[in-house]
């Protein structure tokens, strides 16, 4: 199959602070010791693509990093973002540069920062995924079937199913939906034909630029700029800096039509914020879940602990995170931790950007 993957790894990651940190964004930390979440992304797409054709588009800020911890990565597969865009910028400079490459390949668009439970049907739903774009030339994106009235995941309301991929039922994607209130969540889990929006999107290199012309018509125009920086003529930190920021979400997903989904059933977890650490460790008998650091729970139950080499101790409390690092300690309630960005926020104003 040609197909390029491109990863996503200039996320910061701040709803997983005090661990993630500028320097070590989420992306970058190892959550189930088998590797961090970029290492175990891009292992599981170079199955889809082969190794040569997986690319990692990241900031300059963290190019480093991102280059340590991928040491099989090709040389020149590493594209670099002078500056932030967000994720429709940072796509089509992976399509200009899977341009110059020649061909027209199935772009596999994926964020560098979520978890799988089974890789193998991982790697099936994928390769029937970039099957169906490559042969219908549409977008194409994965759901995932809800288990709980998510607030913090975007929707997609799904229609008609259309035909068969490989096994894989393709449906009609109606339209997508921002993050939900509770409330309305609750209603989609009801109705019973809305999925979670997976992030991961498939395209030919030209159904994205197409897309890009028709609904980002200003980024579109100064793309040939890019392209002539990424072949040397002209500075790209120039350039790139001037480009719309915009989501590929806000940009074209939600204005497109005839987008196509296939449900994903391969124990996908975005791994948004640290309640996700009680779907990634088996819990205690009292339902406290740790990363592996040594916790002591004296009538505690239901929480979520990260430390280091000291031991925590928790007497007489419920449902808490509590994450302990060298130079802070976040303590949290269970049911605030997507606002964990707002202490983020407040230490920013307060001038303690060497907490971040």
């Amino acid at each position: 199959m040609d197909c390029l993957a491109v990863v996503m790894a200039g996320g910061r990651g701040e709803r997983f602070w005090p661990r993630s940190r500028k320097n070590r964004p989420k992306q970058c930390l190892d959550f189930t010791g088998q590797g961090s979440l970029l290492q175990l992304t891009v292992r599981r797409l170079a199955r889809v693509a082969g190794e040569e054709n997986v690319v990692v588009v990241t900031g300059a800020d963290m190019a480093d990093l991102v280059a340590s911890q991928l040491p099989r990565l090709p040389e020149g597969n590493l594209l670099v973002e002078p500056v932030g865009r967000n994720t429709a910028p940072c796509v089509a400079l992976a399509a200009l540069w899977a341009k110059r490459r020649g061909g027209d390949p199935v772009l596999v668009v994926s964020p560098a920062d979520h978890a799988v439970r089974d890789e193998d049907a991982y790697v099936d739903t994928l390769r029937a995924a970039v099957r169906t774009a490559a042969a219908h030339n549409r977008a194409v994106t994965l759901g995932v079937r809800p288990t709980a009235p998510e607030t913090g995941y975007g929707y997609l309301d799904v229609g008609e199913r259309l035909f068969d991929a490989g096994g894989h039922p393709v449906f009609a994607v109606r339209r997508f939906v921002e993050k939900p209130d509770r409330a309305t969540a609750q209603e989609y889990l009801a109705r019973g034909h809305y999925l979670w929006n997976s992030g991961l999107f498939f395209f030919r290199t030209s159904c994205f630029l197409d897309l890009t012309q028709r609904h980002l018509p200003d980024l579109y125009a100064r793309l040939p700029e890019v392209e002539a920086a990424l072949a040397g003529e002209g500075d790209l930190g120039t350039v790139y800096g001037q480009l719309e920021k915009i989501s590929l979400d806000y940009g074209i997903a939600e204005k497109a039509e005839g987008i196509l989904v296939l449900p994903a059933a391969f124990g996908w977890d975005d791994v948004g914020s640290w309640t996700a650490l009680e779907r990634l460790h088996p819990g205690d008998a009292a339902g406290n879940v740790t990363d592996g650091c040594s916790f002591l729970g004296v009538d505690a139950a239901r929480c979520i602990v990260s430390g280091g080499r000291r031991l925590i101790v928790g007497v007489g409390v419920r449902d808490l995170v509590v994450v302990d690092t060298e130079d802070a300690v976040l303590i949290c309630a269970k049911d605030r931790v997507q606002d964990v960005r707002l202490a983020v926020e407040e230490i920013t104003r307060r001038g303690g950007e060497g907490l971040l």
